[in-house]
């Protein structure tokens, strides 16, 4: 019984980190409950954490974790169910609008890419997400698209879930669109490994030479000219100097090249201070007189509105309109056993102020076919506003 009970105390730490970093802060931004709501759910876990497996006090503490805004920072795992040591089936998996899709693999099971994902040891993969969904945090709408997939490769989540017998080796269920089926047997990476195959980037779809925004996913600032149009893809912060540098390089281009219009890509920007984007935006809008800003999420959303309050930009967006976090008073909370990073801040699900300046906003539905076709539908959307 002694060794069951030491087995519970980091999550028992956990939780207690959590609750004490929580009453501390008061942020207002539950998303599906009250705090008082939030505060009981996180006592009767306390209580009974005796009674539940390390496992279950894993899913559990999701759970709690899941019923308030946060935000997992660009260099650490989503925080659901999260364990830095736990194995990995060897794939890449994403929730497109279509369906959840393999798009990568390792080796041998490179001739999956491209197929639907049906069941998982025998389930199919619409009762995991299921099982998964109370566990999902949701700071907006796209969370289940990013976090979800990392999850369904888990092996300490499809364990806790009760999916797999055993955490080394299962089966998963594949679909063409040809209607055909098969199965594979998949054993499990471990988890420097399987960072190591993805090059750290653990969600969201994979670099691809073909697909322009994911063409050069490290790279901190880069353009290139399409028909028409400059693309541009700051994917992380940027110094003036750095700007100024890539702002050499976008003259020469403009100079040699027709271009009607701007697209600056924020969609793997893990949105940064927005002052040197305000300044890129101002100069294209000087230069091109419309600028297009494609955006994946709320980070990027709210990125996107700070950087061009005054430009009159047109925001292209896969996700609908929601209220966007503020970018100021973001602080991490780390709960110490479980590696679960979480980003709080009182004023992230406040509803914004009506900005005088009102973007025009278009969508983008990402579905499989895109990627698998090399497409890119945000641009095909900013081509068709210039017709």
């Amino acid at each position: 019984m002694g060794t069951f009970q030491s087995s519970i105390e980091p999550w028992r730490e956990d939780l207690r980190t959590l609750v004490r970093q929580v009453e501390a802060r008061r942020p207002t931004f539950f998303a599906t409950v009250s705090d008082n709501q939030f505060f009981g759910a996180a006592r009767r876990l306390d209580d009974g954490l005796a009674n539940l497996s390390p496992h279950e006090a894993a899913s559990e503490l999701s759970r709690l974790v899941s019923l308030i805004g946060l935000r997992p920072p660009p260099s650490s795992p989503p925080a659901i169910l999260a364990d830095r040591a736990s194995p990995r089936l060897p794939l890449r998996l994403y929730a497109f609008a279509d369906g959840v899709f393999v798009t990568d693999a390792v080796g041998p099971h490179r001739r999956a890419i491209g197929r639907r994902v049906t069941a998982i040891a025998g389930i199919p993969t619409a009762d995991i997400v299921a099982a998964l969904d109370p566990l999902v945090a949701r700071d907006d709408m796209r969370a289940p698209v990013r976090t979800l997939p990392l999850h369904l490769v888990s092996t300490s989540v499809l364990y806790a879930l009760g999916v797999m017998p055993c955490r080394s080796r299962t089966a998963i269920t594949l679909a063409d669109r040809h209607g055909g089926t098969e199965t594979l047997h998949l054993n499990a990476m471990a988890a420097p490994f399987y960072a190591q195959w993805t090059r750290g980037r653990l969600w969201g779809l994979p670099r691809r030479p073909e697909t322009t925004y994911l063409r050069h996913p490290w790279a901190p600032i880069w353009h290139t000219h399409l028909p028409d149009l400059l693309y541009i893809q700051p994917n992380r912060a940027i110094s003036d100097a750095a700007l100024d540098n890539e702002w050499t390089a976008i003259d020469q281009t403009l100079a040699t090249r027709r271009c009607h219009a701007a697209v600056v890509d924020l969609r793997l920007n893990p949105g940064t201070a927005p002052a040197p984007y305000r300044s890129l935006i101002e100069r294209l809008n000087d230069r091109l007189g419309h600028v297009f800003i494609v955006t994946a999420g709320h980070t990027q959303r709210a990125l996107a509105r700070t950087a061009a309050a005054s430009s009159g930009a047109t925001l292209i967006d896969e996700a609908a309109p929601e209220p966007s976090p503020s970018l100021e008073a973001i602080r991490p909370i780390v709960l110490p056993n479980s590696g679960i990073a979480i980003h709080l801040s009182h004023r992230s699900w406040a509803h914004p102020r009506k900005s005088k300046n009102t973007f025009e906003t278009h969508r983008y539905p990402l579905k499989s076919l895109d990627f698998s076709n090399y497409n890119d539908p945000a641009i095909k959307v900013a081509t068709g506003c210039l017709r």
